[in-house]
């Protein structure tokens, strides 16, 4: 009677393709949970954003006049402004904000303080005319 020890060499090369098929359809998949994460990331600073201007305007009855600044000074408000990440387009991750009315699409922030213009005033929006992973609504729209 022989001894048999080990895998022969069909046996390996179908435990090597079956590998291969089950991770080429695991990583995309990994790679799309990244991108929704940063994502969500950059939702969640732009809800964190909007609250503190909130709570700021209810104890100031007035926004901000500065680039944010004042809400993360000494932690009152937000512990420091949040870093957009946008993944799929040419941006870099930036807490930056950008006192305008105009989208540069250049990634970061753009906070509205001009008391003329009521109808923005005191809000956020990101700095980028992209849509999201899921193609449904532009983040400048958010």
């Amino acid at each position: 009677m022989t001894c048999r020890c080990g895998f022969t060499w069909w046996e390996l090369l179908v435990l090597v393709l079956i590998t291969a098929v089950l991770t080429g359809i695991t990583i995309p998949k990994f790679q799309d949970l990244i991108v929704r994460s940063k994502e969500a990331n950059t939702k969640a600073g732009l809800a964190s954003l909007r609250s503190a201007l909130q709570v700021y305007f209810s104890e100031h009855n007035a926004y901000p006049s500065d680039n944010l600044d004042s809400l993360a000074k000494d932690g009152k408000y937000i512990p420091e402004i949040p870093i957009t990440q946008i993944p799929g387009t040419e941006h870099k991750d930036s807490n930056a904000v950008l006192l305008q009315s105009d989208v540069t699409d250049e990634g970061g922030w753009i906070y509205y303080n001009d008391k003329a213009d009521s109808a923005k005033w005191g809000t956020v929006i990101v700095n980028c005319t992209h849509k999201e992973s899921m193609g449904a609504i532009a983040w400048n729209e958010l």
